[in-house]
């Protein structure tokens, strides 16, 4: 009999408070369109687990080695002095003046090496070093040789890269080999799915992701994201530079599902979040479609600059 056992926390309150937390027997499925925030949430989560004291593995596929090291030291160094940047703005600096950030280099570095009682590092990391060195045969066995150490949480961004032909099999295949290892060991896997062109629903519903037949059979809880674009729902006044997204729960363990306005800010997202109610599709956010929100976002824009 499979028993669940709780891993960590979701690093999203909205997330954690209809979900509770990340679940041995877990395959979790994240999708939204590219630059919304995969390989962001894939690295919060990851935080989030090594924070807790739960050993993770962290599987960065799309990412420029070093991604997640680089981004723990902009971190520490924003944390420390409250002076926030963007990734790109930080790669810059840190490239131009390395000393600047060597303290924070030692901190990342210090906490690299954190393990549990047993002497398991809480935090294993794998990158790419080419695009397409990483397929699923190459995964599997990198995850057993992962659980044969002591690990149960693993964190994989994101599937679709090691579909290399994109078509329904392959991702049936990924999907039953993940599966697989969730009953086989009692895991929980959280991996991340690109959502098919053209998708028109203000946040994706399951049947918007990239060979969602396969994702969604297998899956037990499928959640998508979609930045917000339109001014309806603004950020709270303290946090005005945090950036609306759509998050909806479309498929859970217990069939329940919901969708929220959340916000993310300086590399996190804060716990303030606003309930919306959507239909089936996602096409309509409390009744609103996207034409009238982009009405809408018209005229804010025209208000704001007459008001100018």
């Amino acid at each position: 009999m499979l028993k669940t056992k709780i891993l960590c926390k979701f690093p999203i309150t909205f997330l954690q408070d209809h979900l509770y937390g990340i679940c041995s027997n877990d395959l979790i499925v994240i999708a939204c369109d590219s630059g919304v925030g995969k390989s962001t949430i894939s690295r919060l989560i990851t935080r989030q687990a090594r924070d807790e004291g739960c050993p993770v593995v962290l599987y960065s596929l799309e990412n420029a080695p070093q991604t997640f090291v680089t981004e723990e030291v902009m971190l520490e160094y924003c944390k420390d002095t409250g002076n926030w940047m963007d990734n790109r703005q930080f790669e810059i600096d840190h490239t131009q003046n390395p000393q600047k950030y060597e303290k924070y280099r030692q901190i990342v570095f210090e906490k690299s090496q954190l393990t549990t009682e047993n002497g398991l590092p809480l935090l294993i990391y794998h990158e790419q070093v080419a695009k397409g060195d990483w397929n699923i045969d190459k995964l599997i066995k990198s995850m057993k040789d992962e659980i044969d150490k002591g690990y149960r949480l693993f964190v994989i961004d994101h599937l679709d890269v090691l579909v290399q032909k994109d078509e329904l099999s392959d991702t049936k295949r990924a999907m039953d080999e993940l599966w697989y290892l969730v009953q086989e060991y009692q895991l929980a896997i959280v991996t991340f799915s690109q959502i098919v062109k053209g998708c028109s629903a203000l946040c994706p519903s399951y049947d918007d992701l990239r060979g969602h037949k396969a994702k969604v059979y297998k899956s037990t809880i499928i959640i998508t994201l979609a930045r917000h674009e339109y001014g309806y729902y603004l950020p709270p006044v303290a946090f005005p530079k945090a950036k609306p997204t759509y998050i909806r729960i479309a498929k859970s363990r217990n069939t329940n599902t919901a969708c929220a306005v959340c916000y993310y800010n300086n590399g996190s997202y804060l716990e303030t979040y606003t309930d919306v109610l959507c239909d089936t599709h996602g096409n309509f956010i409390d009744g609103m479609t996207r034409d009238k929100l982009q009405r809408f976002k018209r005229q804010q824009d025209q208000k704001e600059t007459e008001w100018k």
